[in-house]
């Protein structure tokens, strides 16, 4: 796992194991913030740092799709999903965060 959340199925997996010993399963959600690959390029692009050009945003987002995306499903299918519209302003997506986790 990097960045504090499963990037693959397994990892998903294996959080759920854990969760289910803590009695904290049904009780987790997994929070998606939906942003569109026209978003994403822009907003890094404009970052300025050396490894953010087209050919890297793109590897990236193939890697997304192929590898963390069954992850996105696998909670979807569970019914623990919470997708956040990322092409928002941080302001807005900050509110609906708040709002969908009953903060």
């Amino acid at each position: 796992m990097t960045d504090g959340s499963p990037r693959s199925v397994w990892e998903a997996e294996a959080l759920d194991v854990f969760l289910e010993f803590l009695d904290r399963k049904k009780h987790t959600r997994a929070l998606f913030l939906n942003v569109s690959e026209h978003v994403v390029t822009e907003r890094l692009l404009a970052r300025g740092r050396a490894d953010d050009h087209k050919e890297a945003i793109a590897g990236r987002f193939a890697f997304f799709k192929e590898h963390v995306m069954p992850t996105v499903e696998y909670y979807k299918h569970q019914g623990r999903l919470v997708e956040i519209n990322g092409d928002q302003s941080a302001e807005k997506v900050h509110e609906d965060i708040v709002n969908a986790m009953g903060l």
